[in-house]
């Protein structure tokens, strides 16, 4: 839904709001600090670390680790994710995957009653949820060479076209998915400015 960043006491701070797929503001949805830090940077590896002590409903210890290395053919990129769920968590992501997204499968196929079937339930949560990363990563690079006035409305575009190419991912029709994105990316400048000219103030007494 939103993110933001500042220095807290030395520390860089990344604000995550994250929420459902329909709009929300950022004070409707879960709000999650990370604290970002640069393990390695050198010509050999870029090694990033975000973690987060507490998230939603319980879940703790939220991990986000990106490895970046130069190869012949560009870059590799290694992203690692992990977290801590609570009974909570746990409990309504199994109500979850046994109602509204009983339908909903991955990517990968497993043998049932002697058939190959599309994976479902958690594996298919998780595939859908790496494939919509990678996707996103690729349309945000794909776009830096733009100018930064159209740099965030090119890259949406090329995220739902991305997406869209994959009928496991299908969520919504593409003026509404540009709608709420509009709305949010709004709503996250806003923020944004809030923290920047907060800052200001402490600085400049």
């Amino acid at each position: 839904k939103a993110c933001t960043y500042k220095t807290q006491e030395g520390n860089a701070m990344l604000t995550v709001y994250s929420g459902r797929k329909i709009y929300e503001h950022p004070e409707d949805s879960y709000e999650m600090t990370y604290r970002f830090e640069i393990v390695r940077q050198d010509d050999k590896q870029l090694s990033l670390r975000l973690h987060a002590d507490q998230g939603p409903v319980g879940t703790s210890n939220y991990l986000i680790e990106l490895d970046a290395v130069p190869i012949a053919e560009g870059t590799l990129l290694q992203i690692h994710s992990s977290y801590q769920p609570s009974w909570l968590s746990s409990m309504l992501a199994s109500t979850y995957l046994s109602t509204v997204g009983s339908g909903k499968v991955g990517f990968s196929r497993i043998e049932q009653d002697g058939e190959l079937r599309p994976i479902r339930g958690i594996k298919g949560v998780i595939e859908r949820n790496v494939m919509r990363y990678q996707i996103a990563i690729d349309a945000f690079l794909n776009n830096q060479s733009l100018p930064e006035s159209s740099r965030h409305e090119a890259t949406l575009a090329s995220w739902f076209k991305q997406n869209e190419s994959y009928p496991q991912l299908h969520e919504m029709d593409e003026a509404e998915y540009l709608e709420i994105k509009r709305e949010e990316w709004n709503n996250q400048q806003q923020l944004q400015r809030g923290i920047d000219e907060g800052l200001k103030l402490v600085e400049n007494p």
